[in-house]
């Protein structure tokens, strides 16, 4: 969960330095210009209903042009988590300390993940103090997009986060890559639609000593589950809550359809 956090973090101090230049210019994704246009699915889009292959899993993955206002990128093997590094106190809530921390859950045949950060409001090198407020409002999500030997595969992920959601919902403790996590509760949330199934959790995370919201969303299309993990900058600070930026899910479920 941390290196979502420090990610969050690293978005925040760039925009601020840079005045929240938006451009995507510097990501190789935001190159596919030649794309399908946002949120739309692609001609060739692969069915979900059998396992994917590598090739097809890459190419479902999202990409600049997908969807307005993010900024996506391929993050690195030291960015992201496995089920090896991630360690947790009660065996039960291992599949949700996984899928907030990007992991994928039971043995996929194939992984995808990408990065998204939402552009900030602020767009000048000497922002107002409102433009300043704005630039804490940006949402970083990892995506992670598994394909499982079978249907049957997929299901037993989509039911063993369910569960966790439900059996520890008064919160647990982990350590990812030796470091202290702490969650001290899960809420269910309303999942999204277009899905074969679909569970979305609120994760209240203590790091580094600031406590705020996170959350996942993981769905299944056939054999393929996908992983949606968020943190809103501006609400870890706060501790507010934050809406979950939707259109991840609406575009990356079109490139599954």
């Amino acid at each position: 969960m941390s290196r979502i956090v420090t990610a969050a973090a690293t978005v925040l101090s760039l925009a601020l330095v840079v005045g929240c230049d938006s451009s995507d210019s510097g990501t190789e994704d935001a190159k596919a210009s030649s794309a399908a246009p946002a949120g739309s699915p692609s001609a060739s889009a692969p069915s979900a209903a059998t396992p994917l292959t590598a090739a097809e899993l890459k190419k479902a993955s999202l990409t600049a042009s997908d969807i307005d206002g993010f900024s996506v990128k391929t993050p690195g093997k030291g960015d992201v988590y496995s089920q090896a590094t991630v360690k947790v106190a009660k065996s039960a809530c291992a599949p949700v300390a996984y899928a907030l921390s990007g992991a994928p859950l039971g043995k996929p045949s194939v992984t995808e993940q990408r990065q998204l950060t939402s552009k900030s409001k602020a767009s000048s090198a000497s922002p107002s103090a409102d433009e300043l407020e704005s630039a804490y409002d940006v949402s970083v999500s990892l995506v992670t997009l598994s394909s499982y030997p079978d249907q049957a595969a997929a299901e037993a992920v989509l039911k063993s986060v369910t569960d966790a959601g439900t059996a520890c919902a008064g919160g647990f403790t982990a350590k990812a890559d030796g470091e202290d996590e702490k969650v001290t509760k899960l809420v269910t949330d309303t999942a999204p639609k277009g899905a074969d199934e679909a569970v979305a959790l609120t994760a209240t995370a203590v790091q580094d000593g600031s406590t705020g919201p996170m959350k996942v969303v993981v769905l299944r299309k056939g054999a393929t589950v996908a992983y949606f993990t968020a943190i809103n900058v501006a609400s870890f600070i706060s501790g507010d809550d934050f809406e979950f930026p939707s259109e991840i899910v609406d575009a990356q479920l079109a490139k599954l359809s």
